[in-house]
C-alpha cells in the first residue's frame, strides 16, 4: 500500500557566530512543505517536507542567507515513490545554480555509512523507511575552523558528494552523461635514491593503482 513520501532535515548551523541564515527561495517540481514554512535557521531548525499525495512524491530545492548575503545554504532533494531518494547541498559565498545542483543530486546514502560533504556543508542519512527519509545536514563555518573535535574528525573523514566529483554534460538528445576525470604524473627520478610510497591522502577520487616505488634513475607513472 503506498502512502506519503516525507523529508525530515535537520539543520544544524555552524556558520561563525552561528549567524542566522533567512528563507531566501525555494522550487518544487512535486510535493512542498509539511506545514509551515522554516523562515529562519538560527541554532539549528528541523525542515520537514511532503509529498501531499501518493504517487507523485516530493521534489524541489529550498535556499536561505544570512543577514549580508556572503553565505547561501542550498538543500536540494528527490524523494520519489518509486524510486532511490535523493539528496545534496550547497552552503557558499555565492548562490549556486540551484537547479543545475538539483539535477544531480545523488542518491543517499545509507544509514550508519558516514558523512558526505561538499562547499561549506557535510550530512548523513539518519532515516530510511516506509517512504520517510531522515537526514541531518551541519553548515560548516566559511573558514573551516570547526570547533567540534569530534564534528572535525568526522568531516575530514567524510566522502565528497558525488556530485561534485562527476561533471554532467547534457548532448542534444538531452540524455545526462557521466565524464570521468583522471590524473596521469609521470615522474622522472634522475637521483640514485630509490623512493618507497609510505602514504596518501585523498579528498575526492583515489588511485587506478598505486605506485609501490620509483627506482633510483627511471620514470614512473
Amino acid at each position: 500500500m503506498l502512502s506519503p513520501t516525507k523529508l525530515s532535515v535537520i539543520v544544524e548551523n555552524h556558520t561563525t557566530g552561528s549567524e542566522t541564515l533567512k528563507f531566501g527561495g525555494e522550487w518544487f517540481a512535486t510535493g512542498g512543505w509539511a506545514g509551515d514554512r522554516a523562515l529562519t535557521i538560527e541554532d539549528h531548525a528541523v525542515l520537514e517536507f511532503d509529498s501531499k499525495g501518493l504517487v507523485l512524491g516530493v521534489s524541489g530545492y529550498v535556499y536561505y542567507h544570512n543577514a549580508d548575503h556572503t553565505r547561501h545554504l542550498v538543500l536540494s532533494f528527490s524523494i520519489a515513490v518509486t524510486a532511490e531518494p535523493r539528496f545534496t547541498a550547497r552552503a557558499s559565498s555565492a548562490l549556486v545554480d540551484c537547479q543545475a545542483v538539483w539535477g544531480r543530486s545523488p542518491g543517499v546514502s545509507q544509514p550508519g555509512t558516514g558523512l558526505r560533504k561538499a562547499d561549506g556543508c557535510a550530512w548523513e542519512t539518519m532515516e530510511i523507511e516506509d517512504g520517510k527519509v531522515g537526514l541531518r545536514c551541519v553548515v560548516l563555518p566559511a573558514d573551516g575552523g570547526i570547533v567540534q573535535e569530534e564534528l572535525k574528525r568526522r568531516v575530514a573523514k567524510a566522502r565528497c558528494c558525488p556530485s561534485t566529483i562527476s561533471e554532467i554534460t547534457a548532448p542534444s538528445d538531452g540524455v545526462a552523461m557521466l565524464v570521468e576525470r583522471r590524473v596521469l604524473l609521470e615522474i622522472e627520478n634522475r637521483s640514485d635514491e630509490t623512493f618507497l610510497f609510505d602514504g596518501d591522502w585523498f579528498e575526492c577520487g583515489r588511485w587506478m593503482k598505486p605506485t609501490e616505488t620509483i627506482n633510483a634513475r627511471s620514470r614512473a607513472e
